[in-house]
C-alpha cells in the first residue's frame, strides 16, 4: 500500500511533536521549529495510522457486516512500534446520555493487558458519540458533544 507523504502536528502544554509519514517509514519534520521529536526516523513497513486519528477512523468500519478491524497504528516517538490493532466487534448496546437512549454499534481495542477502550458508535448516524477507555487504576470518557449539549 502507498500512503504518500502524510504529515502530522501536535502542540500540547508547550511541546510540539512533529513528523511525516511516507512510504515504508515515519521521521521528524524537518520544516517545524522545535520538534520535540528532531533527528526521529524509523521504518514503517506497516504503513500503520497515528494514533491521533483513531476516532475519525472508528467511523468508516463496516459496521453493517458484523466483524473485528484490523488496523496498523503507531504514535512516533513512543515505546512500542507500529503493529496491528484488533478493534473487536462486541455486540450492539443501548447507552443513555443526557437522558436519551442511543442504540450503538460497540468496538473494543485492548492498547495493552491493562488497557482498552470502547467505541460506541450511533446506529442512525455513524457519530462517534462515546469513547470508555481504561488504563490500569486511570480511567476516563469522551464523549460527543453534540450529545450532551441541551
Amino acid at each position: 500500500m502507498s500512503v504518500g507523504l502524510c504529515r502530522h502536528s501536535l502542540a500540547h502544554n508547550g511541546v510540539t511533536e512533529a513528523f511525516n509519514y511516507a512510504d515504508g517509514f515515519v521521521a521528524s519534520s524537518d520544516t517545524t521549529q522545535n520538534n520535540s521529536l528532531s533527528n526521529f526516523k524509523m521504518a514503517d513497513s506497516l504503513n500503520a495510522y497515528n494514533f491521533e486519528i483513531d476516532l475519525e477512523t472508528v467511523r468508516l468500519f463496516p459496521v453493517e457486516i458484523k466483524s473485528d478491524v484490523e488496523i496498523p497504528f503507531y504514535h512516533p516517538g513512543s515505546k512500542s512500534g507500529p503493529k496491528n490493532y484488533i478493534f473487536k466487534r462486541l455486540e450492539d448496546e443501548t447507552i443513555t446520555i443526557s437522558n436519551k437512549s442511543i442504540s450503538c454499534w460497540v468496538y473494543k481495542i485492548e492498547y495493552s493487558n491493562n488497557g482498552f477502550a470502547k467505541f460506541y458508535l450511533n446506529k442512525e448516524n455513524r457519530d462517534l458519540v462515546l469513547v470508555d477507555e481504561s488504563f490500569g487504576t486511570i480511567s476516563r470518557k469522551k464523549t460527543n458533544i453534540k450529545y450532551i449539549a441541551n
